[in-house]
């Protein structure tokens, strides 16, 4: 009896730990003030790009441009007060969690520069200042969920049936971010977007095996998906790619 009364509290308790992963996994990520701005349509969204916020200034004409200028991804608007859904025997304090995320910030920037620095994807010649023809692209994380690894591995030798796509639901690490490209003379915000995103599906995901490595694939993927829509022809449809058959 008291076996059998176990097992129902797991199942219980990893339904609830479900049910709250699956809200965060699937809800839009609350605004920052990063796109506080006047005669910004924050409740946009273009039907062709995959962002849950996308919107473009009307009557901006992207042929003026053909040059952008990145500034560094900012780490300021995380909620450093939220660490503890990061909680993990990696991400022990709030202390720990801000150096990830501003650890995290820095390999965003970088990324984001290896994807813009690949001309066979990318029609803006990459410059080191603003200037005319020139689209100043700042982007911010709002928002970091980071793996727990014990979780994630649990996931893998879960012994309950179905506990695995619980645990992994659980452990599932998440970042949002938003963008604003300005005008390189007059400063003006001319396109934003924003969006959460959770990495791609695979049959077993051995980067949720470590703290901050699927955040890293997250990044890794979002960079690719904002130049693609930064260079999309007109009438083309962005979608994300949701699915690997890789292991890493």
């Amino acid at each position: 009896m008291s076996k059998f009364i176990s097992i129902a509290l797991i199942f219980i308790l990893s339904a609830s730990l479900l049910a709250c992963a699956t809200v965060r996994k699937f809800e839009d990520a609350k605004p920052s003030p990063f796109l506080n701005i006047p005669g910004v349509d924050r409740s946009s969204k273009l039907d062709n790009l995959p962002f849950q916020h996308s919107w473009v200034a009307p009557g901006v004409d992207r042929n003026n441009y053909s040059k952008i200028f990145l500034a560094p991804v900012t780490p300021s608007y995380v909620d450093l007060n939220d660490w503890e859904r990061s909680r993990s025997s990696i991400i022990t304090d709030k202390n720990v969690y801000r150096k990830e995320v501003i650890a995290l910030s820095s390999y965003t920037t970088e990324k984001m520069r290896e994807a813009l620095n690949n001309k066979a994807e990318n029609r803006y010649e990459v410059v080191r200042k603003a200037g005319p023809g020139t689209l100043v692209m700042e982007m911010a994380l709002t928002e970091v969920i980071f793996g727990n690894p014990v979780a994630s591995a649990g996931s893998l030798v879960a012994p309950i049936p179905g506990s695995t796509a619980m645990l992994a639901a659980v452990a599932n690490p998440s970042v949002a971010y938003e963008v604003r490209l300005r005008d390189g003379v007059s400063g003006k915000v001319v396109a934003t977007a924003a969006d959460r995103a959770t990495s791609a599906t695979r049959p077993i995901n051995l980067n949720r095996l470590t703290a901050t490595s699927a955040c890293h694939d997250i990044i890794e993927d979002s960079a690719k998906l904002l130049v693609a829509a930064l260079n999309k022809d007109e009438g083309e449809e962005i979608s994300k790619r949701r699915f690997k058959l890789a292991l890493w």
